[in-house]
């Protein structure tokens, strides 16, 4: 019986959607549900953009610091993840861009040195290091 319950719980570790995690973590982050299109590993070109993040004065409520944090924090499912990203070369140049990686804190968008971090390789090991968590 033992055996079984462990094959079982491999199986829903091995077979786990990584986007419900996403996506769980958003809903417990309080990202609006407007903003919920951000919450899924499926779209590069909209986990691209959480990079190049711009937050915007009032014209779209995704587009705030506050909710850009909340998504940024989510693509690591609100884990720490850096040691997977430091491995793998983010932070090779910049430090501060292993905060991309810590899901544990929100990120300060506002914080121009972030655009330091949006390099194409970077981006696709931040994504990689959560979707893999």
């Amino acid at each position: 019986m033992f055996k079984y319950l462990c094959f079982f719980a491999l199986l829903t570790f091995v077979f786990a959607d990584p986007n419900e995690d996403y996506a769980a973590c958003c809903t417990e982050k309080g990202v609006p549900e407007a903003c919920s299109k951000y919450c899924t590993y499926d779209d590069p070109a909209r986990l691209s953009k959480l990079f190049a993040y711009k937050p915007r004065d009032g014209d779209d409520e995704c587009h705030s610091d506050e909710v850009g944090g909340k998504l940024i924090q989510c693509v690591q499912k609100g884990k720490d993840n850096r040691e997977c990203c430091k491995a793998a070369g983010v932070g090779n140049n910049f430090d501060y861009c292993l905060d991309y990686c810590d899901g544990t804190k929100p990120i300060d968008l506002a914080d121009e040195k972030y655009n330091n971090c949006a390099t194409e390789s970077n981006q696709v090991t931040v994504k990689k290091c959560g979707k893999d968590s």
